[in-house]
């Protein structure tokens, strides 16, 4: 199944993975974990499920632990540099992922 959100196309790997046509993808790897990938690189993400009963429309919520602004990419590329606007991209692209799927992603 192919959607769209702000203007990118996302597609279903599988029931918990979903990839955008701009390179990357998301993925839910663990009740606390979830993995963002873009070309050879991949970091994974920690957290929690939310689920306050004031949301409207997402089948769920999922806050990301403070930690994601000192995640790394994974061997081999954990000592490539994340500037803060790669951070910015890859919070934006997480959101729209995770919306894809019918969620919603906080970032603290």
């Amino acid at each position: 199944m192919r959607g769209y959100i702000a203007g990118m196309a996302f597609t279903w790997v599988h029931k918990k993975r979903v990839a955008s046509d701009q390179g990357f993808s998301v993925q839910m790897t663990g009740l606390h974990s979830w993995e963002y990938a873009e070309n050879d690189q991949r970091m994974s993400l920690e957290g929690e499920f939310l689920h306050p009963k004031d949301e409207v429309g997402s089948k769920f919520t999922y806050a990301f632990y403070p930690s994601w602004r000192n995640a790394r990419w994974e061997p081999p590329h954990h000592y490539d540099d994340i500037t803060a606007s790669d951070r910015l991209r890859i919070r934006t692209n997480m959101i729209e992922g995770i919306a894809f799927m019918g969620g919603k992603a906080i970032f603290d």
